[in-house]
């Protein structure tokens, strides 16, 4: 097992088990409030628990999670036959197109931000403007991180 397919199962651990994290963080504390009865007539301790508690708490599972799988990936990795080249090759074009495919999204969050705050002040003037803004995200995410992804796979090349 190559380096890269290391990185790429730990990266795979950490988002499964940060999605599955935050389902279970939220489960556990809606079930101690249904068993315990606290109150919640306005919805804003749900709120807080959708959106603060819940997110903390599902990264902290994820982080465990990666931690407790690392150890037990590189046993393998040092008992396992090295890879053939081929196989290590591809491994490490997949992990570059991952990595730009982050590095996309990331650079298309920070374009979506720049579009919304330049276009803040004309929303309530131009139809197209307000189109734009509210679309923002789902335009540029995507698209940047498809651009991400064609230029690991250009630079990976060999």
């Amino acid at each position: 097992m190559s380096h890269a397919r290391v990185v790429l199962l730990l990266l795979l651990t950490l988002l499964l088990t940060t999605v599955l994290g935050y389902f279970a963080v939220t489960a556990l504390i809606f079930g101690y409030w249904e068993l315990a009865r606290v109150p919640d007539p306005d919805g804003g301790g749900a709120m807080a628990v959708g959106l603060v508690i819940a997110p903390v708490g599902a990264l902290v599972v994820g982080v465990l999670a990666t931690a407790l799988t690392w150890p037990a990936l590189a046993k393998r990795q040092r008992t396992l036959a090295p890879p053939p080249d081929s196989s290590s090759r591809r491994d490490q074009r997949l992990l570059l197109a991952t990595a730009g495919l982050i590095a996309g999204l990331v650079a298309g969050l920070v374009v979506a931000n720049a579009v919304q705050a330049t276009l803040q002040p004309y929303i309530y003037d131009s139809r197209p403007a307000f189109w734009f803004f509210e679309r923002a995200h789902e335009i540029s995410m995507p698209l940047c991180g498809l651009i991400g992804v064609v230029f690991a796979a250009i630079a990976s090349r060999r």
